[in-house]
């Protein structure tokens, strides 16, 4: 049977009733208690979340009109929009704008086609008044509700029953899926009572303890008794010094519940990280040591931070000109579109680039072409991401400023002045990262022998709408509820979410997977992604010139004048001087601030940890353990020792280069996320085929020829 009725203004709107019910009286009175639903529905008409109040014997608003009303006013059918009631928005609107919408529905309910297949393909055309007098009730038929409205735009939707009572389209749960629930609820609930222990526990020790603060006292001696002259003497005397015993090992559970949350994935890295740091510090505290943040302050390594920041800067303005895409149009087309060779293109030009960049900086330039180079090509950005930031740590081992260990070691007094300089360095280490390169490439052609493991599952279409459902529901979280503007944008993004998950299923189900032309593809894509500004490239390229050239003259001691953190802050502010932006928020929301708090952190975890006395333990017992052995012999097992603990190690897992962080970080917010454990099962056995390689060059090189 069908009900028809009509809401204010007049025969704008239809709600036709569809359904087979027992009784006349409950299909009238659902029938008219969803009428409110379901104008809100087909029309989102609300300002700021509550529905517009109506005065007496009028539809029009009772309030002063705001440009977000009039929105919601041009988002109406025309003959709503024309009706004598509504005279005022349409007055209002042509005073602002000078012109009259014609008919426009921005955001059109791409799921109509699906509801109407769902409800058996009703159509408002097919239903009249007359039917109201052709219902037959039967016993056979399920009970079901069904509301088609019409617009006088011809757009239909079918609301049923759920959508009424509950506004959403919630369907009853599988058993399995409900106890997977339950089990999922417990465990969030217990990771919450945990972290609030630890919460608790760190609390408690600040607020109970003051700030350590060095009492330093002035002792004056007489010298050979004379009182005249004085040797003057400052003593620091700590009353409650920190137990190193009991202090290791609460440094290692600290370690351990760090590597925990992060390999588990219990909470966000970034998260995970400020918690360990927040905790070795209560720590501290109640060893009666706690460190004032002055002290804290210091422990934060403000360089590497200078140097992410500005580098982030850089490549968000450089991302503007399409570089990246044509760079990967580019790569496209001198390998013919060959997978491997692409690969072996991309991997090697990185290994070089970190050479005599570091290494962080080529991964922060790298990432955003090998993105748009796997989308072009149709591949998972994530196995090409770990294959190329593992190629970026071997090639920074080659020269002295590729890696910060390296330049450490090479800017070291002791180091220089025996006639370790950058040929030096080079020449060693040379050798040893060709045949650790070339290991590398036979184990990752091992593991992605099928080239299915480096395409996405599903087709590429699907894919590509996942991401894009990614990249928006990314925006509109990052959009507050605080003011008005942003929760009307919000709501209208989530609304293409919705129509980009109705468009995933129809892609699921109906996807056939293209044959694949190479000439055809890299025409279409050449006709896609030019350069889109070359003026901005021009201004990028000069501020790139210039931090690149002053990163070259970082490796020459004696025309070294500004760090690699000072050089990347004044490149950025001269791109920012010459490109004249005036939107900073934009470019600062492209910095990943997660990244650069999670260096903070950590260094703030490791100086805490090098007081609770764990970094001097790991010395003291490396140091016996040399000396142990005989004199002959100590150079060997020195070598395998810092091998084994500090080279190539940082491809073993996510967290063991400064690099791997960044790629990981750039990634995710492109929409690419790659967890610990992904990373691990790739980078752990390369860093052990790679330490494996480095030690038999270096025996041989080192401990038989005595190359040194």
């Amino acid at each position: 049977m069908t009900h028809r009725f009509s809401v204010s203004p007049a025969n704008a709107v239809e709600f036709n009733f569809i359904g087979e019910l027992r009784e006349l009286d409950t299909t009238s009175a659902t029938c008219f208690r969803t009428a409110k639903f379901c104008v809100d529905a087909m029309f989102d008409v609300k300002e700021n979340g509550q529905r517009i109040p109506y005065p007496p014997g009028s539809d029009v608003v009772d309030a002063e009109l705001t440009e977000g009303a009039l929105q919601v006013w041009r988002a109406l059918p025309e003959r709503i929009r024309q009706d004598p009631s509504l005279a005022s928005f349409r007055q209002e609107h042509e005073r602002l704008h000078g012109y009259e919408p014609t008919d426009v529905d921005p955001l059109p309910s791409d799921d109509v086609d699906e509801r109407s297949q769902n409800n058996g393909g009703v159509d408002a055309d097919l239903v009249n008044d007359n039917d109201c007098l052709d219902h037959k009730p039967s016993d056979n038929v399920k009970k079901f509700n069904a509301f088609n409205i019409t617009n006088e735009m011809g757009q239909m939707r079918i609301l049923d029953g759920r959508d009424v009572e509950n506004n959403n389209d919630d369907q009853q749960d599988d058993p399995e899926q409900s106890v997977t629930s339950k089990v999922k609820k417990y465990l969030i609930w217990f990771k919450i009572s945990v972290l609030l222990v630890v919460w608790i526990v760190f609390t408690a020790f600040l607020m109970s303890t003051n700030e350590h603060v060095d009492v330093l006292k002035l002792i004056s001696i007489p010298a050979n008794g004379a009182k005249k002259s004085e040797l003057p003497m400052q003593l620091c005397i700590d009353e409650s010094p920190i137990y190193k015993k009991e202090g290791v090992i609460y440094a290692a559970i600290v370690l351990c519940g760090l590597y925990i949350m992060i390999i588990w994935e219990i909470v966000n890295r970034t998260f995970a990280a400020i918690i360990a740091s927040t905790l070795s510090v209560g720590i501290l505290a109640a060893l009666n040591s706690r460190p004032s943040m002055v002290t804290i302050m210091g422990w934060i390594d403000v360089e590497t931070l200078l140097l992410l920041f500005g580098m982030m800067i850089l490549v968000a303005i450089l991302s503007e000109t399409g570089v990246f895409d044509y760079l990967a149009v580019y790569a496209y087309k001198i390998t013919n579109g060959h997978v491997w060779p692409l690969i072996n293109c991309l991997c090697l030009f990185t290994a070089v680039l970190s050479s005599f960049l570091d290494n962080v900086t080529t991964v922060l330039l790298m990432t955003p072409v090998t993105i748009r180079l796997c989308e072009v090509m149709s591949l998972n950005p994530v196995p090409i991401l770990m294959c190329m930031v593992i190629y970026s740590n071997i090639g920074g081992a080659l020269t002295p400023v590729g890696d910060p260990p390296n330049v450490i070691i090479a800017s070291n007094n002791f180091i220089s002045k025996n006639g370790v300089n950058f040929a030096v360095f080079t020449l060693h280490m040379l050798p040893g990262v060709i045949l650790v390169m070339l290991q590398t490439y036979l184990q990752l052609r091992f593991k992605f022998g099928n080239i299915s493991d480096l395409q996405f599952k599903e087709s590429p279409d699907v894919e590509d709408l996942r991401h894009e459902i990614h990249v928006w529901k990314r925006a509109a979280a990052s959009l507050s509820s605080y003011s008005k503007d942003e929760e009307l944008v919000r709501q209208t993004l989530m609304k293409k979410v919705n129509r980009l998950k109705t468009s995933l299923k129809k892609k699921i189900a109906t996807t056939i997977d293209p044959a694949i032309d190479y000439k055809q593809t890299l025409e279409n894509l050449q006709a896609k992604y030019p350069i889109r500004n070359k003026t901005l490239l021009i201004k990028c390229s000069c501020a790139l010139i210039f931090v690149i050239s002053l990163f070259f003259l970082h490796s020459v001691p004696e025309l070294q004048r500004l760090s690699l953190g000072w050089t990347a802050l004044l490149g950025a502010i001269f791109l920012i001087i010459l490109a004249d932006i005036e939107d900073m928020e934009a470019i600062l929301a492209r910095v990943e601030w997660s990244t650069l708090l999670f260096f903070a952190a950590l260094f703030i975890l490791m100086e805490a940890l090098s007081e609770l006395g764990l970094i001097e333990w790991i010395g003291s017992m490396t140091e016996n353990f040399i000396l142990g052995v005989g004199e002959e012999s100590r150079l060997m097992v020195a070598v395998l020792i810092i091998l084994w603990v500090s080279t190539f190690t940082g491809n073993g897992t996510l967290i063991g280069a400064s690099a791997n962080v960044v790629c990981a970080g750039v990634a995710e917010q492109h929409g690419y996320k790659f967890t610990f454990l992904q990373f691990f099962k790739v980078g752990f056995p390369v860093m052990i085929g790679s330490i494996l390689v480095s030690t038999a060059y270096l025996l041989v090189s080192h401990a038989i020829f005595s190359w040194h």
